[in-house]
């Protein structure tokens, strides 16, 4: 990575106060970004990316250790200089790096009604009750399109 990932340690870094190393790879680093941008609105840089996915995966290791406290990182890079490069699909395609606009399971996209994610949520049910012999295939379609159309789904 840009400014962080080169073979050299600067001289003013103390490593004896340092208590652990999370090492960050470029995709890794990058799709936290990208999560960041997307998800919370924060306009991060790469090095902020890395710093969260390292922060994430110390959290993750340390759960309980971590119990009750909290955790701070600090975003000390922007999106300024990477609006060309890891911010593109095609950038990060073109250089082999999973470009993580996959939405991870059990997320709502913002904008999403209560009614559509009840009824969602119903059908899911619907089918799991179908697929168990629970409902007949009648009472199934009765059923899928009473819902539908509870949502102004139009009919076919």
């Amino acid at each position: 990575m840009e400014g962080i990932g080169y073979d050299f340690i600067p001289t003013v870094l103390n490593r004896g106060i340092v208590d652990e190393w999370i090492k960050v790879d470029d995709p890794e680093a990058f799709a936290m970004a990208r999560k960041m941008i997307r998800h919370e609105g924060m306009l991060v840089g790469g090095s902020s990316g890395s710093c969260m996915a390292g922060a994430y995966n110390y959290i993750t290791a340390n759960k309980e250790a971590l119990k009750g406290k909290r955790v701070v990182i600090l975003c000390a890079d922007s999106i300024r200089n990477y609006m060309s490069k890891y911010l593109a699909d095609e950038w990060m395609e073109g250089h082999g790096f999973p470009t993580g606009t996959e939405e991870p399971a059990g997320y709502v996209s913002p904008g999403t009604t209560l009614k559509a994610l009840v009824s969602a949520k119903r059908i899911k049910e619907l089918d799991a009750a179908k697929a168990d012999g629970k409902c007949t295939d009648a009472e199934y379609a009765a059923q899928h399109a009473d819902i539908l159309a509870r949502l102004g789904a139009p009919k076919k």
